[in-house]
């Protein structure tokens, strides 16, 4: 996900320095969109410009009623202009002020699109608007959404009903890849299922039978005699598998009608987890906690079928656990909430007698600093605590300050990554320390309880890169995803990651740099994300253009485009 992609406001101009690479082509050799002559207003209106185009089909038909939201992405303003597109596919867009943006368009029957993005769900060109400019021939394509019907019987053939259907694909979190569900269902009394709305792309399709609806008494039986732990009913992949390394993928183009696939619920040896949540001091009984099994595995789904509450005890159970490595996730809602959280293996029996230890939410007090600034403006800064294990674990958000005091709220026991966002685009975080001990490299465990003060440390002499990107060609490409990626010690630091898209001339702008040494990417489409990803780099890793940051520096380059299609095999 292009987290952090702070964006100048101005069009640079491609100049040499001493210090930097030989001067690019200027940007006005790009072909398109075009541009044309400024607007003969008053001062006022000279500063406003316009976007104007045309919203396209997959056979270049035109779209009409397609819902247009342009959002400006260079400002920590929230900023969003909205139209829609006539009979002729036919859009403008006034009155915007200079800057850059992502335009993207919404229309039933189609996929959700930004403009210029390669895929759906990516990232598109960043649009870069002049003061006075007027881009046209703008030409947006939307693609029409798939649809996948079938059935779910189970392995007498009959029919059943209110099992869970779910379509995932695979998407980067963290650097890691892992399977995430994109779109559920479930099925009706004939165990049929519709999932519909779908984006082109690689899925796998999944069903499970869920014990918490109403299922068939046949299914019920069954698991009934099976509840010491041996064979039930477990998530079963497509077309029949009991894993996702066996499942089939469903390949879906724009408009992709896949109907009557028939799915078998199968048997495995499966377990249960048994246990209780407890606490150390009063709490209230009478609210149930949530308890949710998250897989350990990334190469599995998120969840193992569904959360369970706990009874007036305490006390909760989870059937039909496939063998693996899990984390237990205690979720009490209210002010205060209460959490915690517990790790346990699932090997060839049930699981017994887990204790889930709860505590109540607590305050965190901190205070943030921007290094050499005697009167900065810290108000836009919100800091964020990311719940590091996956599931439905709260995490906790708080605005700064003018006096750079923060207090997050309702923070539960957990272990968190720190996060921070609307920073000026001339800083960087420079250091995090909890009571003293550096994390910012680190999760924060407060599984044991939330205790100590956050000093957060902003630097405020950021570097900035700024470039082209050409195709073999030697043409400017709009739309490649430029990524910043950190030297080997520094790739574990989320925050030393920058990306951004190039615009309609294949420039790229990324600021607030840490100082220090980086390799700089452009890639013609790839996942969001995955240039996180170790392995996933080691097949690029000598395309990378060397970049040395140092303290307020400026400095172009000139990037060349890695292919969609580059297939190479890691070194």
């Amino acid at each position: 996900m292009l987290r952090e992609c702070w964006i100048c406001a101005l069009l640079f101009s491609i100049s040499a320095a001493s210090q930097q690479p030989a001067a690019a082509p200027q940007p006005t050799a790009a072909p398109q969109p075009k541009s044309s002559v400024r607007i003969p207003e008053n001062s006022r209106q000279q500063e406003m410009g316009s976007i104007e185009g045309r919203v396209v089909g997959a056979a270049g038909e035109a779209l009409k009623r397609v819902d247009l939201i342009l959002s400006r992405i260079d400002s920590t303003e929230y900023t969003r202009y909205s139209t829609t597109s006539d009979g002729n596919g036919h859009f403008v867009l006034v009155n915007l002020d200079p800057g850059k943006y992502h335009l993207s368009g919404r229309r039933r029957g189609y996929v959700h699109m930004t403009y210029g993005a390669k895929h759906p769900g990516r990232p598109g060109t960043t649009l870069a608007l002049d003061p006075g400019q007027h881009l046209s021939a703008i030409v947006f394509r939307l693609f029409p959404q798939s649809v996948i019907t079938g059935r779910v019987l189970d392995q007498d053939g009959d029919p059943v009903a209110y099992a869970g259907v779910q379509l995932q694909n695979y998407q980067y979190e963290r650097g890691q890849r892992r399977l995430t569900e994109t779109a559920g269902e479930t099925t009706n009394d004939q165990g049929e299922f519709r999932l519909f709305g779908l984006a082109p792309g690689r899925y796998y399709l999944s069903v499970s039978w869920n014990q918490m609806m109403g299922m068939s008494s046949t299914l019920e039986q069954a698991a009934s005699a099976d509840a010491a732990g041996a064979i039930s009913y477990t998530r079963t992949y497509y077309p029949a598998a009991t894993n996702a390394s066996g499942a089939q993928p469903i390949d879906l183009q724009p408009g992709s009608q896949i109907r009557g696939l028939e799915m078998m619920l199968l048997k495995t040896r499966t377990f249960a987890v048994r246990g209780r949540v407890i606490s150390s001091k009063a709490d209230p009984a009478d609210r149930p906690a949530e308890i949710y099994l998250v897989s350990r595995d990334v190469s599995r789904n998120f969840f193992q079928d569904s959360n369970r509450s706990t009874d007036s005890l305490g006390n909760f159970e989870f059937r039909g656990i496939t063998p693996g490595s899990y984390v237990l996730v205690a979720q009490r809602w209210g002010n205060p909430a209460w959490g915690g959280r517990a790790t346990l293996d699932v090997g060839s029996a049930n699981v017994e007698n887990v204790v889930i230890p709860i505590s109540p939410s607590a305050e965190m007090r901190g205070r943030l600093s921007l290094e050499g600034q005697t009167d900065p403006n810290l108000s836009e800064i919100r800091v964020w605590l990311e719940p590091e294990s996956s599931g439905y674990a709260a995490g906790a958000v708080g605005s700064v300050k003018d006096d750079g005091s923060l207090v997050l709220s309702n923070v539960v026991p957990n272990e968190y990554r720190l996060g921070i966002f609307g920073m000026p685009d001339y800083s960087y975080i420079k250091a995090i320390r909890l009571s003293g001990r550096n994390v910012l490299d680190s999760t924060i465990d407060f599984t044991g309880g939330v205790a100590g003060n956050l000093d957060i440390v902003l630097g405020a002499d950021a570097g900035q890169a700024e470039g082209l990107v050409f195709d073999a060609v030697d043409q400017p490409v709009s739309g490649a995803i430029v990524a910043l990626v950190p030297d080997t010690a520094h790739r574990g630091t989320r925050g030393r990651y920058k990306s951004a898209t190039t615009d309609q001339y294949g420039r790229f702008d990324l600021k607030g740099i840490a100082p220090g040494d980086y390799k700089l990417f452009a890639w013609e489409d790839i996942e969001d994300g995955a240039y996180e990803d170790s392995e996933f780099l080691k097949r690029f890793e000598e395309r990378g253009e060397p970049a040395s940051i140092r303290e307020r520096s400026h400095t172009s380059y000139q990037l060349k485009l890695i292919p969609a299609d580059d297939k190479r095999k890691p070194e």
